[in-house]
Order: C-alpha cells, then sequence, then structure tokens
C-alpha cells in the first residue's frame, strides 16, 4: 500500500520535504542528519567501485575484493534504510499537516 508522500507528484514532493525541512515538526534537525548519511553513503559507493576497479587492474588479493564489496553492501543498505527513515518521517508529517484541528472545547451538559 503506498503512503501519502508515494502518491505525491515530483514538484509536490519537493515542495514537501522543503516544508518539512523549514518546519518545526522537524526539531531535531533529522532531515539535514539523513541527507549527510545520504551523501555519506553515496560516497562510500563510489569509492568501493573505484576500490573494485584499481584492484581489478593491479590484480589484487581476494580479501581486497571481499572489503570492497561488504563495503559496497553495507553503503547501499544505508542509503536505502536513511532514505526510507525520511520518507516515513516527510508522511508522517503531511498526516500530521492535512489532519482536520479538533476542537478543544467540551459542551456543557444541560445549558
Amino acid at each position: 500500500m503506498r503512503n501519502k508522500y508515494q502518491r505525491l507528484s515530483k514538484e509536490e514532493k519537493k515542495q514537501a520535504r522543503l516544508d518539512y525541512k523549514n518546519s518545526e515538526y522537524n526539531q531535531n534537525k533529522i532531515y539535514e542528519k539523513g541527507n549527510r548519511l545520504r551523501i555519506f553513503g553515496i560516497i562510500g559507493m563510489i569509492y568501493a567501485t573505484l576500490s573494485f576497479a584499481i584492484d581489478f587492474l593491479y590484480k589484487g588479493d581476494i580479501w581486497n575484493f571481499l572489503l570492497d564489496a561488504a563495503l559496497l553492501i553495507f553503503c547501499l543498505i544505508a542509503y536505502l534504510v536513511i532514505s526510507d527513515i525520511l520518507d516515513k518521517q516527510i508522511n508522517k508529517y503531511l498526516i500530521e499537516r492535512d489532519k482536520p484541528k479538533k476542537n478543544n472545547t467540551k459542551k456543557k451538559n444541560g445549558k
């Protein structure tokens, strides 16, 4: 089942991310920290790919290939997990933002 964030168009997703980033709902700055972790994941995947190429060109040991594969897998998993967490946070924000406000006034009995 798709959530609210996934059903938005590309422009609406971009606006939702900007709204979430600037909202008070993002008190602990999870969006900025998540983007930083995503960038580290991308850099790690690029580094692992380059390490594979260098090990292949210079006929590296099997251990070098295994370490490169472990780094690539770890960075890919980290990237996917943090992207999923950020999408869930933005989805929660969209649901809370669009939820109708409840009226907190209580009705008096008999009057």
